[in-house]
């Protein structure tokens, strides 16, 4: 198992509303990612797994803020434009 307390916490939105994870817990590759939350409006400390837990839009951070890059169909379109690039030299 691996715990990780989240400083600064990230905010999520819950199946009980927006609130703030605290903790994420990794039980393995078997289990769900577990995320303990405090809960924005009501103060309530609640645990959910990954798959009821969402992002929300972070406007210091770019989150949800734009439209991705490309879709997850392919690599070559997403990244042609770094081919022509050079490597950073800092001599």
């Amino acid at each position: 198992m691996l715990a990780l307390r989240l400083s600064p916490p990230i905010e999520l939105e819950t199946p009980k509303g927006r609130g703030w994870a605290i903790i994420w817990r990794d039980y393995g590759f078997d289990h769900d990612d577990l995320w303990t939350c405090i809960i924005a409006a009501t103060k309530e400390i609640w645990t959910f797994r990954n798959q009821e837990v969402r992002s929300v839009s972070n406007v210091t951070f770019g989150v949800g803020q734009h439209e991705p890059v490309c879709s997850r169909s392919w690599h070559s379109e997403c990244f042609s434009d770094l081919a022509d690039k050079q490597p950073y030299d800092p001599a």
